[in-house]
């Protein structure tokens, strides 16, 4: 035998012998995981109220041995690039988020201010959805490290777009050829009063835990043009996205059931069943806020441009276009509604029984409607109020006590809440007093979504 063919055959080897010793660690890891998650999945359990801060310190201190044992066998083993992806880029950074909540909630649960009325947070339906929600998550997670899932939002698996040219000033643009490239309207800067008024309080009979959210009412001067997409992101979009990337969402999702009627997470809905009948020219419902931002990520990197979801300042100050009522059309609950928004409406509640306060009108839709089916406000969006609800890009933060003068995010200064996102512009199955601008709240789990809540996307202008 040549001496040439036999390193070739001793090098070939050597290479399948790294290459087998590789998959075995990454198995091993693999199996590590697994382990880890099921345990975490089955400490995921409500144990009622009266157990809520020991249940939620033990999901704390669960989760964060999870992280650091997952962290460790990730240093001391070679796992694949797919492996490591996931886990270094969601599942780590998941765990710490789920020890950190869970270790906020433990607190608020035994807080001589616990409070467990009205649309509060923290009340008790929602407390044991943040164990369900999360459960899924970590399903969700053990699961893809079985399967070897991965998705890619940098670029590499997305097709190329043309670009169309933007030449400002302009009241609206589109950054490509495609769908999905959203037409964006041009938002001038300007100046605004943010929050709820006394007077628009007392109209709506506004309780005081929602007025305490909304105020004190403050001038905002937004200094910068930025773009907003004229309609909310369809679910046809949103599946684009999924399918050029390979990105997934964990099952379960939010709905209005039961009687009496309540928060029902219902593990077996996600998107693309979210309960009641629907299309792709309707809003994509059933994400969470990072879903949201994922969705900009791969945007941006479609076009070169800066997408992201909007402050809540831009978002108000877009709603508003000018107005300061409790409506861009007006300041009632009257029948003008059904003309510029998919709300609770006559067929709504007809269809639905919900037994909410409705706008005395009929809409045509008693779930979502078609992206852009109403008037727009004066800056030309579609739907920002009713519809689907939209997340925005702040932190959570009780009250405006120190909030921003600008159109800036609002962070974690001031106590806020980063886990937790703002919420906005009502949804079709709300309450007219909650349909409102100035209306805003959140939900005390990051992995919180429902069938009734969605986004669009704003866009930064260069100067």
């Amino acid at each position: 035998m040549k001496l040439h063919t036999l390193l070739t055959m001793v090098a070939s080897a050597v290479f399948l012998s790294a290459c087998n010793d590789q998959h075995r660690s990454n198995e091993e890891f693999k199996s590590v995981v697994g382990k880890e998650l099921d345990g975490l999945s089955a400490a995921l359990q409500w144990n009622g109220l009266a157990q809520c801060a020991s249940s939620n310190s033990a999901i704390s201190v669960a989760a964060q041995a999870a992280r650091r044992n997952i962290h460790l066998h990730r240093q001391r083993r070679g796992i694949s690039a797919q492996t490591a992806s996931l886990v270094d880029r969601d599942l780590l950074p998941s765990l710490q988020s789920l020890s950190e909540e869970s270790a906020f909630l433990a607190q608020r649960c035994a807080a001589a201010d616990y409070d467990n009325t009205g649309f509060s947070p923290e009340r008790e339906i929602r407390l044991q959805q943040f164990v369900q929600e999360w459960r899924s998550a970590i399903d969700f997670f053990n699961q893809g490290i079985k399967e070897n899932y991965s998705y890619d939002l940098d670029g590499k698996s997305t097709r190329s777009v043309k670009k169309l040219p933007v030449v400002m000033p302009t009241r609206s643009f589109t950054d490509c050829d495609e769908a999905v490239c959203e037409r964006m309207v041009v938002i001038p800067a300007g100046r605004f009063v943010m929050g709820g008024s006394a007077e628009e309080h007392k109209a709506f009979d506004i309780t005081p835990q929602t007025v305490a959210w909304e105020t004190p009412r403050h001038p905002v001067q937004v200094t910068q043009a930025f773009a907003l997409s004229a309609h909310e992101v369809s679910l046809g979009n949103f599946l684009r996205f999924m399918q050029e990337t390979g990105y997934r969402i964990p099952d379960g999702c939010t709905q209005l059931k039961g009687d009496p009627l309540n928060l029902a997470f219902e593990s077996r809905a996600n998107l693309k069943n979210v309960g009641f009948p629907q299309n792709n020219d309707q809003p994509v419902t059933c994400v969470r806020r990072q879903d949201a931002e994922a969705y900009t990520q791969w945007l941006s990197r479609k076009t070169g441009e800066t997408y992201r979801l909007p402050t809540e300042a831009e978002w108000d100050y877009a709603a508003r276009a000018g107005t300061q009522t409790a409506y861009f059309w007006g300041s009632k609950a009257d029948a003008q509604a059904c003309s510029f928004a998919n709300v609770y409406d006559l067929e709504s509640d007809e269809v639905n029984q919900f037994g909410f306060v409705h706008f005395p009108c009929t809409d045509g839709y008693a779930y979502l409607a078609p992206v852009g089916s109403f008037q727009p406000n004066d800056f030309g969006l579609f739907d920002m109020i009713g519809n689907a609800r939209e997340w925005v890009a702040d932190c959570w933060h009780g009250n405006f006590v120190g909030a921003p003068a600008n159109q800036r995010e609002w962070g974690s200064e001031e106590g806020g809440l980063c886990h937790f996102a703002v919420l906005k512009g009502g949804a079709w199955p709300y309450n007219t007093f909650n349909d409102r601008i100035a209306y805003r709240d959140t939900y005390y789990s990051s992995q919180f979504r429902a069938y009734m809540y969605g986004f669009r996307v704003a866009r930064d202008i260069r100067p």
